[in-house]
């Protein structure tokens, strides 16, 4: 149960940290000289796209369910984590006045993807790769 809450609590603080990152990033007012321009570049755009982007994503799932007791508990884990990320971050970017929106569509995708992706992990992490200690 604490993994649960931790995984649900994880994607809803990843998504919507993401969300903002990504609408923050957005280079208005931001001069023409190569050191604002690089400055801008390494501090704004590369973490927006590195945490915007589905391997992100996917890469916390992998993460959390890693820590799962089994390939059960790791999907369980994935289809909750995936599509609670995504609802952050698609409401915090439309609230932040960035292009998002919720659509339905994503997040059966996102259950669904989450489920298969947190299983797998599950599986290698407990059959492929046992725990040894």
């Amino acid at each position: 149960m604490k993994m649960l809450v931790g995984g649900l609590t994880a994607g809803l603080g990843f998504g919507a940290v993401a969300g903002l990152v990504a609408v923050g990033s957005a280079r208005q007012a931001v001069p023409d000289t190569p050191v604002a321009v690089f400055l801008w570049t390494a501090f704004g755009e590369i973490p927006a796209l590195a945490m915007s982007t589905g391997w992100a994503f996917a890469g916390l799932v992998v993460c959390l369910a890693w820590l799962s007791a089994s390939p059960v508990e790791g999907a369980v884990t994935g289809a909750l984590v995936l599509p609670a990320a995504h609802a952050a971050f698609s409401l915090t970017a439309t609230a932040a006045g960035g292009e998002g929106g919720l659509g339905a569509e994503w997040l059966l995708v996102a259950w669904l993807v989450g489920g298969l992706l947190g299983a797998a992990t599950g599986w290698v992490r407990r059959v492929v790769v046992p725990a040894t200690g």
